[in-house]
């Protein structure tokens, strides 16, 4: 009885043991690994979220146009009274692939541009373009450098952290957490994401990015991964 007992013992302290160097943790909605990088000294936090925000949080208003994932970029290009094909014969593209199927003769090309100026950005824009026929095709993502943009939620470049939270509360979740800057992540439904960069010792947002599209665009483009 007692050998028996003894076995029960050393049976639960493993367990015990393995539940407490598991690095996984569950929230209400959240899913959180950790990791440490000693040499760099910052924590990645992965955190796996519900998809709770709306269609309108990824929407902002810009020179008086409503810019989504679906927005024409040909519009886009006209109402900012910017030269997209000249600028499209200066530049050189980011990643250049042939037809999207195998009957498909058209050349495509992912862009970025800086607007308004490259030094001075309000905005850094992705893109996909029909090299052949000579056209925009959909948005990828934009990066927002001004405080003259603000959120469906009335968030912009400037806010604190703590405003951030308050006003996202849990449909955003603290992604990234290093010595320089801080990443917040909130995403829809259709896994369109919202992102808020946050200096880690000023602890204000320095810039917001919104991605539309740029999953597809990575499969379409054969990307790796997003870091390729």
């Amino acid at each position: 009885m007692k050998r028996v007992t003894a076995i029960l013992m050393v049976f639960l302290v493993f367990l015990y043991g393995c539940a407490k160097q598991s690095p996984m943790s569950k929230t209400e909605n959240t899913t959180i690994t950790k990791e440490t990088n000693e040499f760099q000294g910052t924590e990645l936090i992965w955190q796996t979220i519900a998809s709770t925000l709306a269609e309108n949080d990824i929407v902002f208003q810009y020179h008086g146009l409503k810019i989504d994932g679906s927005i024409d970029m040909e519009l886009l290009a006209e109402k900012l009274d910017f030269n997209l094909k000249g600028w499209i014969n200066s530049r050189k593209y980011i990643r250049m692939i042939g037809g999207l199927k195998p009957d498909d003769p058209n050349t495509y090309a992912w862009y970025m541009v800086k607007y308004p100026y490259e030094e001075k950005a309000d905005l850094e824009i992705e893109f996909v373009y029909n090299q052949t026929t000579d056209e925009p095709l959909y948005l990828i993502n934009v990066t927002i450098f001004t405080d003259n943009i603000k959120t469906d939620r009335g968030i912009t470049v400037g806010d604190s952290e703590n405003a951030l939270t308050s006003s996202y509360g849990n449909d955003i979740v603290l992604s990234y957490m290093g010595s320089e800057h801080l990443y917040y992540r909130g995403e829809t439904d259709e896994k369109k994401q919202i992102g808020f960069t946050i200096d880690a010792k000023s602890r204000k947002i320095t810039k917001i990015y919104i991605d539309y599209n740029r999953n597809r665009a990575i499969d379409e483009f054969a990307y790796g991964s997003l870091a390729d």
